[in-house]
């Protein structure tokens, strides 16, 4: 019985550091995809002005997408990664059963919030770049738009966002938010989108193939 007890903490060990590693080498590749875009001709946003309408986060807009602007969040980004790596190697050479679970579960932690490192949004021929993550078109099923008026959860954080919009780009598991500023930068998004045939909704998107 202890000998079939050890073998199964061994397997689920084994199998929890092949989950850790398997999540090391997304991340690592996102990185990888990130630099790809950021050496990519860029869509939009082309001007000052449609990057001064852009935000991810309410209180600033999105810095240049560049690898001159973005330079400190790529170090960041790598600095985050190469920790995880880290303790991953020394929970895995160092452990005691008790202490692997644990150690699995603390190297999670810088990994939740690694997306926000980036402060930038870009559009290129190949998809979209939102903070540490790059979207594929084909992998994009609709947006979303919405007014940011009293009740909405922006609303109040920057006199900026105020009244302006808020662009949900839906992929199948989750929606990532976009804050635009101006109409003018709205309407060229949506049209880039309508470009790609994503559209606002399935109902749209019948009405528009029978145009």
């Amino acid at each position: 019985m202890i000998d079939k007890a050890i073998k199964v903490g061994d397997s689920l060990i084994v199998m929890y550091a092949l989950i850790i590693l398997a999540i090391i080498l997304y991340y690592g590749s996102q990185f990888s995809k990130m630099i790809l875009t950021l050496k990519q001709n860029i869509i939009f946003p082309l001007t000052g002005e449609e990057q001064a309408s852009i935000r991810r986060f309410p209180q600033k807009p999105i810095k240049s997408p560049t690898l001159k602007e973005q330079k400190g969040g790529l170090i960041g980004y790598v600095s985050v990664l190469l920790f995880v790596i880290a303790m991953f190697i020394f929970t895995w050479v160092y452990h005691s059963e008790p202490m692997i679970f644990t150690g699995y579960i603390l190297i999670m932690l810088p990994l939740i919030n690694i997306g926000n490192i980036l402060n930038v949004f870009a559009i290129t021929k190949n998809g979209v770049l939102l903070g540490a993550r790059f979207i594929k078109w084909e992998t994009i099923k609709r947006y979303e738009l919405q007014t940011i008026d009293v009740k909405h959860k922006y609303y109040g954080h920057a006199k900026e966002v105020n009244d302006q919009y808020v662009l949900i780009i839906h992929t199948k598991l989750r929606g990532h938010d976009l804050i635009v500023t101006s109409r003018e930068a709205k309407d060229k998004l949506i049209d880039l989108l309508h470009e790609k045939e994503i559209y606002e909704s399935e109902l749209k998107e019948n009405e528009s193939r029978l145009l």
